[in-house]
């Protein structure tokens, strides 16, 4: 399971057992007081066996705003499922969600929709950790 962590938001993606195949499950409000319990029930329904966490870096592999929150939250939630943990360069992933959103014809209206762009997101930093094991 893959989390492109926002301050609002948080965009959620996972992957069949085999690896090969991405999907959006969708987005929650990370505001919400019970956000962590409802990421673990999705970890628990979805049968969740390893996490992705975006980290968003700079250009020049430094650490990019919001890293403390989204660490502090990753410590939490390792805490709390017990599963291995791995951050994922995040970097430019909304814009390259956005793109992929215009490349597929998805309509303007749809395109503006932040939780769609957050479950692409999600996918897209999913997607380019699997990728590093090829």
């Amino acid at each position: 399971m893959a989390l492109d962590w926002g301050a609002s938001r948080t965009g959620i993606a996972l992957c069949d057992p085999t690896r090969t195949l991405v999907r959006g499950w969708g987005t929650l409000d990370t505001r919400d007081k019970n956000f962590l319990n409802k990421i673990l029930e999705v970890i628990e329904f979805e049968r969740v066996n390893e996490l992705v966490i975006g980290l968003p870096l700079r250009t020049q592999g430094e650490p990019g705003t919001h890293e403390r929150e989204i660490k502090n939250f990753s410590e939490a939630l390792s805490a709390a499922s017990h599963l291995p943990l791995h951050f994922q360069d995040e970097a430019y992933s909304s814009s390259r969600a956005q793109a992929l959103m215009r490349e597929t014809g998805m309509k303007s209206k749809k395109r503006r929709q932040k939780s769609q762009v957050d479950r692409i997101a999600a996918c897209i930093i999913l997607q380019d950790w699997l990728d590093s094991f090829s």
